[in-house]
């Protein structure tokens, strides 16, 4: 029979299949907001429209594009890695949040070892299980951006560092390399790796016995240190910018508010459970106690100075110190250790499936439905139409702008994102609006129904459609998001006719009379259910005196329910006066539906429009 794994092993493979499982299905979730978008451009996967040559880029183009083009405040080894790892899986916005997720997987795997090497088995599966099921951890696997790069890194480091300075081990330099490609990968994921690494370094230099693997592991954290000198410079530039951003300061927490939010993001908003987890860990664990104890002074000395840590995920490298002491706590309970890794846990599963809402009023929403109603235009616009988004408050209009050109660029759309700002009163959001629809022909308005616009940006916005234009798609009423499309009114509708049984036509604007050299009309077209689809066509008609036909115009009937269609009909014709016609027929057959008035009254198969009178000729220009 074959042997059957031990219990660590199969809690650990459940572990990261969980995990996976959950950052896997997180990945779909959403669109990508702000933050990832810059991952998407660094990376060189992010259409820009003011860029008609960007694309795809080498290592040397993102390296230069974090350093030099568009200068970053993060170092350049997540987007490299990203650059790397689109080029096997493609540059989607999946592909990309599942690189977090194969990070998540490979830090719990580093963590369990490292567990095991400070406290034994069972403190590396409890260690492994309360940072996999924090919510806080299960957030950030799957969202593309540097920090489960920096978890594993950090992971990894605290391994390679335990079993290379244990005297119960044997030295190995296959670790040692490990050891040095780790501090490489924490520098170059993320500057506030340093504090971690700090503390590293000063248990090293205070608290290990000095003998030739202590200058072994010394050399090989060097050597991992000098990785970085070339990228010393523009480290010190984004310095430069986060101390001259007075913005970061007004954000920064102090370091009580950061040291609660930091524990209680780690213990799934458990302050308690983690106080009588840590209580158990006291007297073990050494190593963990100084790295997490010292890394935190250092990160908020560094916050003292230049006051850019506005929450816990800037500290994230943190976290595998916190398991660590976590399973120590947890494996020398006295008791209950099942009860209190199971509230954990269930407490992480349900604070991953249900976050809560932020109700912090200056807080931005950045995960807007992109992708849905990218995908729900797709079929229905066109290109050269008007798209505007009406941000919930109090989003600024660059969070989101990029994000919207990422998923719209495709569409051919005028794209605007109409902000919601407190300080707006309804005349200025009306002013702005005005400005971005003033020439559009067709418009589409749409905002996200579980975050809406201001109610001032609602009420101007929806003045303005009232008066000056006509809804032609109203919006669905079974998504999450509101999405119509309207067309310039231009006047109320002139004519109606109904042809058949099922196609009824709204001539929206005045009826035509002096023209010049063309005819450009907008037709809203409803049809009903039974109507076939793709089968019948619009037809303008002029005619001279004499009921000759000198002129046409054909279109095809909009195959949905509720359309609004602009049709051109040049005229190169001598000045006079023409009859216009209007009609719906077969396109295969040219057969012709009857058409009647509002009353019922027959109008024949070609009712008359208009009579117009050409004033000059496109001929004579």
């Amino acid at each position: 029979m074959p042997r059957r794994l031990p219990t660590h092993a199969r809690l650990l493979i459940g572990l990261l299949l969980l995990v996976t499982w959950f950052a896997a299905r997180g990945a779909h979730g959403d669109a990508i907001w702000y933050d990832e978008w810059w991952t998407s451009f660094y990376a060189g996967s992010a259409p820009r429209l003011d860029d008609a040559n960007f694309g795809p880029s080498t290592l040397a183009e993102t390296w230069d594009r974090v350093a030099h083009v568009y200068p970053d405040t993060n170092p350049s080894g997540y987007y490299l890695a990203i650059n790397l790892w689109s080029d096997v899986t493609g540059g989607s916005a999946f592909a990309m949040r599942f690189y977090s997720a194969l990070m998540a997987a490979l830090a719990l795997a580093f963590i369990y070892r490292a567990g095991c090497e400070i406290g034994g088995r069972r403190a590396g599966i409890y260690a492994a299980l309360l940072l996999g099921t924090s919510a806080f951890f299960i957030t950030y696997a799957h969202e593309a951006r540097t920090y489960m790069q920096l978890m594993l890194a950090t992971s990894a480091v605290l391994f390679a560092y335990t079993r290379l300075t244990s005297p119960r081990r044997r030295w190995s330099w296959p670790l040692g390399l490990l050891l040095a490609l780790g501090v490489t990968a924490m520098l170059y994921s993320h500057y506030l790796s340093t504090p971690v690494l700090g503390a590293l370094a000063l248990y090293h230099l205070l608290l290990v016995r000095k003998d030739q693997r202590w200058w072994r592991v010394s050399g090989m954290i060097a050597v991992g240190g000098l990785a970085f000198l070339p990228w010393i410079s523009v480290a010190g530039f984004a310095l430069g910018q986060v101390n001259a951003d007075p913005s970061r300061d007004y954000y920064a927490r102090d370091a009580l508010d950061l040291l609660a939010r930091l524990v209680s993001r780690f213990s799934n908003q458990s302050l308690a459970l983690a106080a009588v987890i840590g209580w158990f860990a006291l007297r073990r664990g050494r190593l963990a106690w100084f790295v997490f104890i010292v890394g935190f002074v250092l990160a908020v000395v560094v916050n003292t100075l230049f006051g850019f840590i506005s929450d816990v995920h800037y500290l994230l490298a943190l976290f595998p110190a916190l398991a660590l002491i976590g399973g120590l706590g947890v494996a020398h309970l006295p008791a209950g250790r099942t009860v209190i890794v199971g509230v954990w846990m269930l407490a992480g599963v349900w604070l991953a499936f249900f976050p809560g809402v932020n109700y912090d009023p200056e807080a931005i929403h950045p995960y807007l439905p992109w992708d849905g109603v990218a995908a729900n235009l797709r079929p229905l616009a066109q290109p050269g139409d008007d798209f505007v988004f009406l941000l919930p408050e109090p989003d600024p209009n660059w969070v989101h702008q990029p994000v919207a050109d990422h998923y719209l660029h495709d569409l051919g759309l005028k794209v605007h994102v109409l902000e919601s700002l407190p300080e707006n009163t309804p005349d200025v959001t009306a002013a702005q609006f005005e400005g971005l629809v003033r020439d559009a022909a067709r418009l589409w308005v749409a905002w996200d129904r579980t975050q809406r616009p201001a109610r001032q940006t609602t009420w101007a916005v929806e003045s303005i459609l009232d008066s000056d234009f006509l809804e032609c798609v109203p919006p669905r009423q079974d998504q999450a998001w509101s999405l119509a499309l309207y067309a310039p009114r231009m006047g109320h509708e002139s004519a109606r006719w109904h042809f058949g049984d099922s196609v009824a036509l709204d001539w929206i604007g005045a009826l035509p009379g002096d023209v010049d050299d063309a005819l450009i009309m907008t037709v809203r077209t409803r049809l009903s259910p039974d109507v076939p689809r793709g089968v019948y066509s619009i037809g303008l008609h002029v005619d001279t005196p004499d009921g000759q036909l000198i002129a046409q115009a054909d279109v095809g009937l909009a195959d949905v329910d509720t359309a609004c269609q602009q049709m051109r009909l040049p005229l190169d014709l001598p000045p006079g006066t023409y009859s216009l016609h209007i009609l719906v027929y077969d396109w295969a057959t040219g057969a012709r539906l009857p058409a009647l008035d509002d009353n019922g009254q027959s109008l024949g198969d070609r009712p008359l429009v208009s009579a117009i009178n050409l004033k000059r000729s496109a001929a004579s220009d």
